[in-house]
């Protein structure tokens, strides 16, 4: 198979979920000399905010040492093609499928173990601390697999 060069998250508002994720699949990545120049980005399917949310800015810096610096961008902005195309949830999937049938997207619970991931939108730290750490073992594996060249 071809290497990954491009691997995108997808989540509703893309201010919690798919930008975590993003972060942590970069941090991931790093142990991987076959992952050198991956590009890790993320959406969501109904932007609505302008910035992500200070909780999940928080879990990241104090758990894994990550500074996230991101806008949230809606679908409508992606440009380029992605390798690697992976929903949160669901729902999500469903509509990304609808709205945006050429990026071929799966259920990133479906390509590694973990799951759905819940929104932890305005659920407080601990709903984030709990959606990092099932996300930060999800983009751990899909480093592995990525590094196989799957």
């Amino acid at each position: 198979m071809a290497r990954v060069r491009r691997v995108l998250f997808v989540c509703s508002g893309n201010t919690c979920r798919s930008p975590m994720a993003a972060a942590l699949l970069r941090h991931a990545a790093a142990a991987y000399p076959a992952l050198d120049g991956l590009q890790v980005e993320s959406a969501g399917t109904n932007v609505h905010l302008q910035a992500v949310e200070p909780d999940a800015v928080r879990v990241l810096r104090e758990g894994w040492g990550i500074h996230l610096h991101h806008v949230p961008q809606g679908l409508e902005h992606l440009t380029g093609e992605f390798d690697r195309v992976l929903a949160v949830d669901g729902s999500v999937l469903a509509e990304l499928t609808k709205r945006r049938p050429d990026l071929r997207a799966e259920l990133l619970g479906s390509w590694v173990p973990g799951g759905n991931v819940e929104d932890p939108f305005q659920q407080g730290p601990e709903a984030y601390r709990q959606r990092a750490l099932q996300l930060a073992e999800m983009t751990r594996r899909v480093a592995e697999r990525l590094a196989r060249g799957e």
